[in-house]
């Protein structure tokens, strides 16, 4: 990574690898990017005293919020056009190890994403 760090460009790149990874999947080099570019944004959360919700009730009141701040839309409409994309390309046994493999990550990159588009805002 760059030594003095540019966020913006940063998280372009972040953004874009994983909306890369939801259309057509990642090379290795690029999962290591993303993961570093992850680790990146993680610590940007960290200092501004924002943490990943761990409980159910913290998501729930994460959700509440992105609806009072009228972004949930945006997030369910991002994930729709992502499924259907995903649907119509990929054959049923893919589609359903895809689904498994992204289950557990789904939630907690709609929270980041959410996240840095406020810390962006903030900046």
């Amino acid at each position: 990574m760059n030594p003095k760090p540019n966020w913006p460009a940063q998280n372009r790149r972040r953004c874009y690898l994983i909306r890369k990874d939801v259309k057509k999947g990642l090379c290795d080099d690029e999962k290591a990017e993303l993961e570093a570019l992850e680790c990146i944004a993680d610590e940007r959360c960290r200092k501004m005293d924002l943490k990943h919700p761990e409980k159910p009730d913290e998501i729930q009141l994460t959700v509440e919020r992105l609806k009072r701040e009228g972004l949930w839309p945006q997030i369910m409409a991002v994930a729709s056009v992502a499924l259907g994309f995903m649907k119509k390309t990929m054959t049923p046994a893919a589609l359903k190890q895809r689904r498994e493999a992204q289950a557990k990550s789904v939630a907690a990159r709609k929270l980041k994403l959410a996240q840095v588009s406020k810390l962006n805002n903030n900046a």
